[in-house]
């Protein structure tokens, strides 16, 4: 403030002295203008983004990541005149924790239920498939026959079942890598 503005601060503070002595301090505050700083904390909302998927069976969601709100801490210079503020004006801001955009991945593939199995007897073993199977459980009891068929061993799995919710493909949620959608 120049010399002059310090002269009309000063007369006014002569002028209000005695109203000063009785408690008009904050009269006086309030005419010539109060400057303070203002802390603000702000959430900032994090975006979900949903990726369809065949790499789930139908009907499963997953979070990849879960979705984590943001934290800003703004500081402003406020100046109030007769209590109102006339002028608010950023300082600086902070980011005490970064958001974290969500996306939803929701898997396309086909549930099936059904299953496939290696029956049979030595040297006459075939895949037999109940219910709504995956190609891919029909194909692990196929090939699991023919072993059988083939081996002169009476081999392990010979009489295994494979469940088509296993065998069709599909991952769970925490295979699923954000990369590969």
């Amino acid at each position: 403030m120049s010399k002059s503005g310090n002269n009309i601060v000063l007369s006014i503070l002569e002028f209000l002295w005695i109203p000063l002595l009785i408690g008009g301090f904050f009269l006086v505050r309030e005419i010539i203008g109060v400057e303070s700083t203002e802390r603000v904390v702000e959430q900032v909302e994090f975006s979900s983004t949903v990726k369809y998927t065949d790499q789930l069976t139908s009907g499963v969601i997953c979070y990849k990541p879960e979705g984590v709100n943001g934290v800003v801490v703004k500081n402003y210079k406020v100046i109030k005149k007769f209590g109102n503020a006339v002028s608010r004006e950023l300082i600086d801001e902070e980011v005490t924790r970064e958001v974290k955009n969500e996306i939803k991945v929701v898997g396309t593939k086909p549930k099936h239920d059904g299953y496939c199995s290696v029956e049979g007897t030595y040297r006459k073993r075939y895949a037999q498939c109940y219910g709504d199977y995956s190609e891919e459980s029909k194909q692990k009891a196929e090939e699991q026959a023919h072993i059988c068929n083939v081996s002169p061993y009476n081999e392990s799995g010979c009489y295994d079942t494979y469940y088509s919710s296993i065998y069709n493909g599909t991952k769970s949620c925490p295979e699923i890598k954000v990369e590969e959608l």
